[in-house]
């Protein structure tokens, strides 16, 4: 017995952007490096909503 369970998928309303941000990165054999990365927001930012709509949930 199989069951059909919806998931999440990407949406494509507003195209995903990651921010840069510079962080450090440190050992002790070369101290710290800035390191150029960026950041993804969370679900704060990130509506859930029906596939095909944008009311959200």
């Amino acid at each position: 017995f199989a069951a059909s369970v919806p998931a999440q998928v990407p949406g494509t309303l507003t195209p995903e952007v990651h921010p840069s941000l510079t962080s450090q990165q440190c050992t002790k054999a070369r101290g710290c490096v800035s390191v150029n990365t960026s950041i993804v927001l969370d679900a704060q930012y990130r509506w859930i909503h029906n596939v095909g709509g944008y009311t959200n949930c």
